[in-house]
């Protein structure tokens, strides 16, 4: 969202066509997840609408399914309708990662993912919703179970929605005469040996330590081995019954990365390198792309290729790497989602 927007800023109305295209008409901010599914936050308040801010930008609501880069072509898939062919001049790709998964049994039948609003949503129904059945209930197993919550994945989105949902839970359950939050039981399984590892070690040991004083078992180095029935195994021996499951384990590369002809790393992600070009990119020339877009009915064209400020210096775009590509000519642009937001981390006391 923000590569459209500064594009769309700083190039005039009539010397390119930006497209964003994104699966939903918003965009989310991935830090507020926690905070919405808690209701610390309305949900909102996470989310912006790409239309509203992304003025005199083409969005369209629908994926890529498909990029031809030697012919400039990007294949779209429109949310219900048939596919058609985008051509663009310049493309800039930032779809980010996809959520995954393993070959775990009971995994994909009882686990819950936390990668984006709807998900959140659904995690906080369905906390509150254990919390009456297990008020409901008469036998201290079942009871047991629906306030047993386990969270897989120690990285920021897990810690985060961890300590955001347990803190609700603590709050609702005044609502409850029945129930006390002594009676539940929250743990987070970490496959290595230490969370948070973006942060300093020092700041993953203190949230661990906060955790625990919390009442939460942190179980580090340790796998997920089975789900099945809501049966909880781990590979340290740990074997519990839980009625939630929250499944965070971080992202893989988004499958768009195998379906074009760009190079690709060692992990199946689009290669970029410092200069966050694809190798063997050339940008278009205004030679290249002036007679693709020369006819622009009422509209006359200057001789100078160079688009220039009002004190008449030229002006470059950020996505053109020299002066001459300034592209004065209609340079389409097709962008998969949006440009990933900086993760901010915050440690829940």
């Amino acid at each position: 969202m923000y590569t459209a927007r500064h594009l769309r800023r700083r190039l005039r109305r009539d010397e390119a066509v930006v497209t964003l295209v994104e699966p939903r008409g918003f965009m989310t901010f991935q830090p507020f997840l926690a905070e919405a599914a808690a209701g610390t936050i309305e949900p909102r308040h996470a989310v912006t609408s790409l239309r509203r801010v992304l003025r005199g930008t083409e969005v369209l609501s629908g994926r890529i399914t498909r990029i031809d880069h030697h012919a400039r072509l990007a294949c779209f898939q429109p949310r219900d309708g048939t596919a058609y062919l985008l051509s663009y001049d310049i493309l800039v790709l930032a779809t980010g990662s996809v959520s995954r998964t393993l070959p775990i049994p009971g995994l994909a039948e009882n686990a819950a993912g936390f990668k984006n609003l709807a998900e959140a949503i659904h995690l906080r129904n369905h906390v509150l919703a254990q919390l009456d059945n297990a008020a409901s209930v008469q036998d201290p197993q079942q009871r047991q179970r629906a306030l047993t919550f386990v969270v897989v994945g120690g990285g920021f989105a897990g810690v985060e929605a961890l300590a955001e949902l347990q803190a609700m839970a603590e709050r609702a359950c005044k609502h409850y005469p029945s129930l006390s939050p002594q009676q539940m039981r929250w743990a987070l399984v970490e496959a290595t040996s230490r969370i948070l590892p973006d942060l300093d070690l020092a700041l993953g040991q203190w949230t661990i330590r906060t955790l625990c004083r919390r009442g939460i078992r942190v179980h580090l180095g340790t796998q997920l081995v089975s789900a099945e029935g809501g049966h909880i195994v781990l590979d340290d021996g740990t074997e519990l019954d839980a009625g939630t499951l929250v499944w965070a384990v971080g992202g893989t590369a988004n499958p768009l990365a195998s379906a074009s002809d760009l190079p690709l790393d060692e992990a199946g992600r689009f290669a970029s390198p410092s200069t966050c070009r694809s190798p063997g990119s050339q940008m278009p020339t205004p030679a290249a792309t002036a007679p693709r877009y020369q006819t622009v009915p009422g509209r006359a064209r200057s001789a100078d290729p160079t688009p220039s400020t009002r004190s008449g210096r030229p002006r470059r775009s950020p996505a053109m790497s020299s002066p001459d590509c300034a592209a004065d000519a209609r340079a389409r642009t097709a962008m998969g989602t949006w440009a990933r937001w900086p993760r901010w981390a915050t440690t829940k006391a």
